[in-house]
């Protein structure tokens, strides 16, 4: 489900006061607009969205690269 920020709060307790139980539910950042990764550096940049993702000092990584899969 998505929902205004806003609304996060209200709507969790709402759906949990309803008797949903929740796997999840979190504020995530989804880009308004992408931008395509050319394709002799999507190898590259592939490896540097591993790379922060695989270290202990960084939390979440959000990018507003083209998902072209």
């Amino acid at each position: 489900i998505y929902t205004d920020p806003k609304q996060f709060a209200g709507v969790r307790d709402a759906l949990i006061k309803d008797g949903y139980k929740l796997a999840d539910a979190e504020l995530t950042m989804i880009p308004q607009n992408t931008t395509p990764v050319p394709a002799d550096k999507k190898e590259q940049f592939e490896h540097l969205v591993d790379a922060l993702e695989d270290s202990d000092d960084v939390q979440n990584v959000y990018t507003a690269a083209a998902d072209e899969d």
